[in-house]
C-alpha cells in the first residue's frame, strides 16, 4: 500500500473516512489488482472491503483484504486468502444468496 496509508513498521497511519479515501486514490493506480467493495459495518455506516490480489504472469497466490470501518476509530482489519480460502467463501456468499443476487451466468449454481 502507498506510504501514506500504510506504514510496515507502524501498520496503519490513517482510520476511517481518511484511510477510506486513501485506499480510494490507491486503487485507482492498479485497477486489474485492486477491487474495492462497499458494505456498511455495525453502525449501519458505509464503510470499505479492499481486496488486493497477489498474482504474477504464472501463478495468483491470494487475496490480501482489508475492512476499514468508516465510523468506529478502531483499526482496519486486515488478513489474507488462499485460493481455497476464497472458493469456500465465494460458495457460502452464493449459498446465502443465491436467488437473490445471483445467477448462473456469474457463477452460482441455481437453487431452490
Amino acid at each position: 500500500m502507498h506510504k501514506d496509508v500504510y506504514d510496515p513498521r507502524t501498520k496503519w497511519k490513517l482510520r476511517g473516512n481518511d484511510l477510506i479515501y486513501g485506499i480510494e486514490a490507491w486503487a485507482v493506480k492498479w485497477p486489474n489488482d485492486v477491487h474495492l467493495v462497499w458494505m456498511d459495518d455495525s453502525y449501519f455506516a458505509s464503510s470499505l472491503l479492499c481486496l488486493i490480489e497477489h498474482k504474477n504472469k504464472d501463478e495468483f497466490m491470494g487475496t490480501s483484504m482489508v475492512f476499514v470501518a468508516q465510523c468506529s476509530g478502531d483499526p482496519p482489519v486486515d488478513f489474507f486468502m488462499y485460493p481455497d480460502h476464497q472458493r469456500q467463501l465465494t460458495e457460502a456468499l452464493c449459498l446465502v444468496t443465491a436467488h437473490r443476487l445471483m445467477t448462473k451466468d456469474k457463477g452460482c449454481d441455481d437453487q431452490d
